[in-house]
């Protein structure tokens, strides 16, 4: 038991962290496509 609670909160942490690093990257994605889309606008 004890050695499943150690693994499982061992994943938790790397999802955490993984969680945290997607959510810097999507917005830089938010960032660039609002940039790609003014672009666009521009040229319009």
């Amino acid at each position: 038991m004890s050695r499943k609670k150690k693994s499982s909160s061992g994943k938790n942490g790397k999802k955490s962290t993984q969680k945290a690093t997607s959510n810097s990257n999507n917005e830089m994605m938010q960032e660039l496509k609002k940039q790609l889309i003014q672009k666009l606008i521009s040229k319009l």
